[in-house]
């Protein structure tokens, strides 16, 4: 059995429900390297309804028809997390600690397992995810695609402002992805180190930052191809070697050899495609991206979910115009005072000339 491990709220549920859709979608059954071999998805959450439950139980009954599934709900308490910020995606909704779920995932994974994968919700799978899981990663503590390129940059103690602490940046990784050892990860108390030093330090990406330090030097660097950065395949980039500010972690060659085959793309920062592309308006212009169409094929595929999937796709036409006005207006009023600070300084030059003549 292939054991996947996500967080979410009751909220992105409709979201993980597209993601594991395109699991099943590309799991391709007729393979004999994996006979009667199935997935069983660990959803970590706070809370979720009645009605979520009953979607997911049917999500998971016409995905059975597809590939053998299923699906297990794992409940956290905030106790938990007790003393650590909260944080979510949107600051003017209730925040929580969702983010820090993955650092005790290996709490509700059979111990007799030594393999499972941990993803984002805000991702998409395009490829059999059963060859991940066939990759042998000896003894590191997870297998992982590296981050864009950061600085150098201090984790700020809380018990003793001069005690600080670095990031390595050259092997900094992208926490949305991790093929996991489970057994070095318990071996190495992975959870209590990284609980220890979130409750001694203030690190600006928290858990990511965390287990970037808390993993450094265990970790198996794996093609970008394995979480592909939405935001980073449009526009200039600069690769590993070519530049001292280089943005892409790797080489040019290893990067364009990976987008030719993308096996998971990560829709990270505002990317997302169930937000409105009239919200993030550039020249006026829609947000697109790659692959934004390609979730939404599979959205309107996923069962249980599809229906409430489409009546938000429905909507962002519907409000296209009020979201440019209540876009476009800020911009408007920005023109507006810079109009008006210079009326009074054209104002006195055409009354200079008019004396001159």
């Amino acid at each position: 059995m292939f054991h996947i491990v996500f967080s979410s709220d009751d909220g992105y549920i409709k979201y993980l429900a597209t993601l594991i859709t395109s699991i099943i979608k590309n799991t391709h059954k007729e393979s004999t390297e994996f006979i009667n071999e199935s997935y069983c998805f660990h959803i970590l959450t706070n809370k979720l309804t009645q009605k979520t439950l009953e979607q997911l139980n049917t999500l998971e009954q016409e995905l059975n028809e597809i590939y053998p599934c299923q699906i297990q709900i794992h409940t956290l308490k905030d106790d938990e997390f007790h003393g650590l910020p909260k944080l979510g995606y949107d600051k003017n909704k209730s925040q929580n600690y969702l983010t820090y779920y993955r650092i005790k995932l290996a709490n509700f994974i059979p111990q007799d397992i030594s393999i499972c994968l941990y993803l984002d919700v805000d991702m998409l799978v395009l490829c059999d995810l059963r060859e991940l899981f066939s990759m042998p990663i000896n003894n590191h503590v997870a297998a992982v695609v590296l981050d864009n390129f950061i600085p150098k940059r201090k984790l700020r103690s809380k018990v003793n402002p001069i005690k600080n602490s670095l990031i390595n940046t050259t092997t900094y990784f992208n926490a949305g992805m991790m093929l996991i050892n489970l057994i070095e990860w318990r071996k190495q108390s992975v959870e209590s180190k990284c609980l220890k030093f979130l409750s001694q330090y203030l690190p600006k990406s928290r858990d990511q930052d965390t287990l970037n330090v808390i993993l450094e030097n265990k970790t198996l660097i794996l093609p970008p191809k394995w979480n592909i950065l939405v935001r980073r395949l449009a526009g200039e980039k600069t690769f590993k070697g070519e530049s001292k500010n280089y943005v892409i972690n790797y080489s040019r060659k290893e990067y364009e050899d990976s987008i030719k085959n993308i096996k998971i793309v990560h829709y990270t920062g505002e990317s997302k495609p169930w937000i409105s592309p009239y919200q993030s308006l550039e020249n006026y212009l829609p947000t697109t991206y790659p692959f934004r169409n390609e979730w939404w094929e599979y959205a309107k595929q996923t069962p249980s979910f599809s229906k409430e999937l489409l009546e938000i796709q429905k909507s962002f036409e519907e409000c296209k115009l009020d979201t440019y006005i209540t876009t476009i207006a800020p911009k408007l009023q920005k023109m507006e005072k810079k109009i008006w600070s210079i009326r009074h300084p054209i104002a006195a030059l055409i009354s200079y000339l008019k004396q001159s003549k």
